[in-house]
């Protein structure tokens, strides 16, 4: 698990200030990957966004083409990661969600994952472990990983949920008066898998510990080989 740390992406940077503004139920993003096979993620704009947001990555080309517009993901081994701006605001609610489909060879420890970061903007070689404020991230053997910045004790958390697909969805929840903390609750398909505190909320959002980006990726090694499919990235207030 160090060495998975060590290896994968961090990012942020953050266009604050309309987040405070938006309205309870509202569909801050949304991605259905309905792009051309030939294009990657890389520079797609949402089709629901708050102003002229695109995706970014620190990574390279070789990197990024690996993920599809229409969603298709390569065999190739490689640890894409792709990103939107984001703050969070006061008295929230947020979910956030994938789909995931991951088309295995062999059961490894290969994932794809979700992610609210933080961070400057993406530049040289950084990855979404490194990033993370909350990541739900899968792995090709059916093991799930729930990595939590400025928790409460309850800390990180795994689970063998037995699939490799399925939606992914983080629940950040700012709405409790008189706290510091801000709960998260991790769903695979509708259903919790594992909830904690998040303690980054008391910080000032432009120093510590801020929420800057959403974002998702992969890590795959180059063998075995793990194509797959994401699809309908959305970030939304919900009651």
């Amino acid at each position: 698990m160090k060495k998975f740390l060590l290896a994968v992406v961090a990012l942020g940077g953050g266009l604050g200030g309309w987040g405070s503004t938006a309205a309870w139920g509202q569909v801050i993003y949304q991605y259905d990957f309905g792009g051309e096979a030939g294009q990657s993620v890389l520079g797609q704009a949402p089709e629901v966004r708050p102003g002229q947001e695109v995706f970014v990555s620190p990574d390279s080309p070789t990197q990024t083409v690996q993920v599809k517009a229409n969603g298709e993901v390569s065999a190739s081994g490689g640890s894409p990661s792709f990103y939107l701006p984001f703050r969070v605001a006061g008295k929230k609610k947020y979910v956030l969600g994938l789909d995931v489909e991951m088309k295995p060879s062999a059961p490894t420890e290969d994932w794809y994952a979700l992610a609210f970061t933080r961070g400057p903007l993406p530049e040289g070689d950084k990855s979404l472990a490194v990033a993370y404020s909350a990541l739900f991230l899968i792995r090709a053997n059916g093991d799930a990983q729930f990595l939590t910045w400025g928790t409460d004790p309850a800390g990180p958390g795994t689970a063998q949920l037995g699939a490799t697909a399925g939606r992914l969805e983080i629940i950040l929840d700012n709405t409790q008066k008189n706290s510091p903390l801000a709960t998260l609750e991790f769903r695979l398909n509708g259903k919790t898998v594992y909830q904690t505190a998040y303690a980054g909320m008391e910080y000032n959002p432009d120093t510590i510990d801020p929420i800057t980006h959403i974002g998702f990726g992969k890590f795959t090694s180059d063998f075995p080989s793990l194509p797959g499919k994401v699809g309908n990235l959305k970030l939304e207030i919900i009651p």
